[in-house]
Formats: C-alpha cells, structure tokens, sequence
C-alpha cells in the first residue's frame, strides 16, 4: 500500500493530517527547512509530533533541505544530533554534504525533490550511498517514474501527487533573490512567481537587428515606416491605410500617423511612430521568435522574457492534481504519495488528505476512485488543476489568476463534544450566522453531513447569532457526533 504523506507547518496541522488518514506527515524546525516563512517545529514540537506519531503509528520526517554554506555545519550537526534522540523517522536533504552528515548521524535518509534525481543511475547512487527513498524531480513522466522503478530495487520511491508547483526547474529558483533579497534555497521564497505581472513586447533597439529576416522596425532618423517582407505585411496588416479594410502591399496614406508599411522598392521596414514601436514590437523581433518585458504590476523596471519555438516562458502555474491516476502511481512504482503544502492551512490539510485517503483505499478496494473526490478537491483553496509533467500535459499555466480559489470556505476547527448536551464545541475561523448550512468534513461517515445552524451559545452562555470573532469558542447544538479535528466548512455564495 502506498503512503500518504501530508504536509504539517505546525501541531495543529499534524494533529489534523493524522486524524484525516495520512501515513506520516513531514515538518521543518525552525532552521534549515525551505519554508522558513511556515509557523515552523522547534525541538520541543517536534519531539511532541513524533511522540504523538509513533502512538498512533504514524511516522514523521524532518526537511534539512536548505543549500548551506560552510559555516552552517556545526549546527547542522548539532541539530541531526538532535533529531536523533527525539527519534525522527528520517532526514529529507539535497545538498550531498548534509545527506552525508545525516547519514554519518544514524538518521535514515530521504534525498529531496530539490536533488532534481531524474534516472535510475542517480537513484542506485543513491541507494549505494545509503539513501533509503529518493523524492523524484517534479519533471519526469509517470513513463519515466516506470523505468525508474524497474531498474533501481532496494529504494523507496516518493513523488508528489498534488499542490502547488514551482515554476522552477526542480524548484531551483532565483526569481525571489533577485526581486526581493530573499534567498529561496535557504527558505526564504517570497513566491515572486505568484505576483502580479504586466507584460508588454519590447521595442528593443529601434532598426533592423543584424540577420532579421523578419518582422518590423522604427529608425529614428526616418518617418516611413516599412515591413520587411511581404509575409510581415500580410501578417500585421503592414500598409492598411485609413479606411482600407485589408490594405494591399505598400498602400501609403498621407494623413497617416501610426501604423506600420512596406513599400516595394524600400529594404527596410520602419514604424510610422515610437508608439508604434513599443506597441507593436518593431525593433524587438529576434531569429527564432519575438523578445517581450516583464515587471510586476506597477513597477517601472522591466525584466526580459522570450518566445521561441517552444512557447512563452510565463510564471504561475496550476496546481498539481493525480488522484485520478491513482493506479498507474502505483503501476510506476511509486512507495509514497506527497501532497505539498507547508504554508497552508487545517481545512487544506484535512481536506486533501482525506480525499487521497479515500482514493486511495476505494481503489485498492475495487480498483476505482470515486468521481466525486475529484470535485471534493475543488473545495479547497487550488488554481485549477493539471497532471503537470506526469502525462505530457501541455495545461499547465494558470493565465487567469494568481490566486487560489476556492468553492468553500473553512468555518471551523472542531474542538470536540460541547459541555452542554447535544452540543459541539468549536472555534471559529470564519463568519457564519443562524440558519447558515455548514457542511462536515470528517474521515468516517459523518463525511458530506450538513448541519442547518440554530442555537448557539458563548464560553459563559451567552446566545449567539452572528459568528463573527475570529477564533471564538462557540457551542453549537447539532444531533451529529463529531470528533476533534473534525472540519466544518460553507458554500461560498457567489
């Protein structure tokens, strides 16, 4: 049976990723993780989630996975040192000196997703390194994951099967160093991927670029503009005067101030005006494609990016989603199933896992997986789904948004059976009101149960209407037994 494994940026995400059926969860401490903005474990919390984990069975696994300088060694073996005797299952590391120093340690180790490990030669080092699993790179196709797992025996295989991706080659990414300051190889990515971009094609250096065959370009020193050739004023209506519908090749309009031409007897192509210029790209054509600007929405400093024969290089892409290829996972051979998430929140956590859980199980049950999970994902925070890299998906930029949406939100963490009986306790963490219909997320059968809100009551029982103090402790009367790290959530009203 493959593991789940679930994403825990503090105890209480531990807490629920457990309770909702994960297999292990993996965390980091306060240093050297790459989520350095996450609430984050110290050594006291993660001795707390490992003794919690091994209660029920459960297994947690700590990411070291920052690129340390040489400085950092002696804490960092201090802290595997550390780990150790709090008894963690094991180590995720990139940078082969750490891998080393966890090895050295007696912690089992996991090479992460950061190693970029893209053939079963890397993985057999690996092995014969002393690596008990190799997180895969992101890039490769379930095909390849296949042959990965025929070829390399004695290994554990882990991919992840859904979150957010990185727009990065195996997330090695420097847009958050060069935007911000914030070093993203040492846990500080202020995810300047998910910002908020303009785009516009760059007029570049106004002339003809040395071996353009085509396009169309403005030269100070003259006013006519020109095409380059007949295929650029067909393409871009070069010579459509003013009010010719599709102008024919070098038609010239005196009253004319914008717009581009191509006159037979000239070479070169010109723009009528800069405006035109920049508007159209004249002046930025390149060989193998056109060259564009980037910069975040109101900023003044523009970045390059280009098109090729392979497309445009834009930033955000959706999030990744595989539980509907649960079986060819486990054909390829992969031993764990992780779902990112560090930085997000109960209702993600729960949400997903138990969906994954479910999956999951119902297909090493009968060999399927229920439709309805797949809609059950579309509850929680997401920017639409692709199966990324793993089927040659070509869908995997979000051109819409940078934000996650979400059909549901999250209305409450269940604390347990209220005090006053027929009663439930729980802590708000969104606004609902009397007569408000709240829907139960839960890992047993109270699953999909709605509850009509009626009576509720305050800590010194007070009557409740309106549920608008964020994390107020409320008892609310229902005849549904829920338990703690239950979830209730609302459709959200468009």
């Amino acid at each position: 049976m493959p593991e789940i494994l679930a994403p825990a940026g503090n105890l209480s995400k531990l807490f629920t990723a457990f309770h909702f059926g994960a297999d292990a969860v993996y965390l980091g401490g306060n240093d050297f993780s790459l989520r350095a903005f996450a609430d984050n474990f110290d050594l006291d919390d993660i001795a707390k989630g490992v003794k919690f984990a091994h209660s029920v069975k459960k297994r947690v696994y700590v990411a070291v996975n920052v690129f340390p300088r040489t400085g950092d060694f002696g804490r960092i073996r201090e802290y595997l040192s550390e780990l150790k005797k709090i008894g963690a299952d094991a180590v995720i590391a990139s940078d082969l000196g750490v891998m080393n120093a966890v090895i050295k340690s007696g912690l089992a180790l996991h090479v992460s997703t950061q190693a970029n490990t893209m053939n079963a030669e890397t993985v057999k080092f690996y092995r014969d390194f002393g690596a008990k699993r190799v997180v895969l790179a992101r890039e490769l196709s379930l095909r390849e994951i296949g042959e990965i797992g025929a070829r390399a025996d004695g290994i554990e295989l882990e991919c992840f099967v859904h979150g957010a991706m990185c727009i990065s080659y195996s997330g090695r990414c420097l847009l958050s160093n060069y935007l911000a300051g914030r070093d993203s190889n040492r846990g500080e990515c202020v995810q300047a991927c998910r910002w908020k971009y303009d785009v516009r094609e760059s007029a570049g250096e106004c002339g003809k670029e040395d071996g353009q065959e085509s396009g169309y370009v403005l030269k100070k020193d003259e006013e006519e503009p020109y095409c380059i050739s007949e295929k650029d004023a067909r393409k871009n209506d070069c010579g459509r005067a003013k009010g010719i519908e599709s102008g024919g090749y070098g038609i010239k309009d005196e009253t004319r101030r914008s717009g581009i031409v191509l006159k037979k007897d000239e070479e070169e192509p010109y723009c009528i005006s800069e405006k035109d210029a920049r508007k159209s790209g004249c002046g930025g054509s390149i060989k193998n494609g056109r060259k564009y600007e980037i910069a975040e929405t109101g900023g003044e400093n523009y970045l390059e990016i280009q098109e090729d024969a392979k497309g445009t290089y834009i930033l955000n892409g959706k999030d990744l989603c595989m539980i509907n290829h649960i079986g060819e996972l486990i054909a390829a051979g992969v031993d764990s199933f992780k779902i990112e998430g560090r930085m997000k929140s109960e209702y993600y956590v729960g949400s997903v896992v138990n969906a994954y859980r479910r999956a999951v199980d119902g297909f090493l049950s009968d060999g399927k997986v229920k439709k309805e999970l797949f809609d059950e994902l579309k509850k929680t925070g997401n920017r639409g789904y692709t199966t990324g890299f793993y089927l040659d998906e070509n869908d995997r930029i979000n051109t819409l948004s940078s934000k996650a949406v979400s059909e549901y939100a999250f209305i409450a963490n269940v604390a347990g059976q209220g005090e006053r009986r027929g009663t439930i306790e729980i802590v708000q963490r969104n606004r609902f009101q009397k007569g408000d219909v709240l829907e139960v997320l839960s890992p047993d059968e109270n699953f999909l149960r709605t509850i009509e809100v009626g009576n509720m009551y305050g800590e010194n029982g007070e009557i409740v209407v309106d549920a608008k103090i964020v994390k107020q402790k409320i008892y609310l009367e229902t005849d549904l037994e829920l338990k703690e790290f239950d979830i209730l959530r609302s459709k959200i009203k468009k």
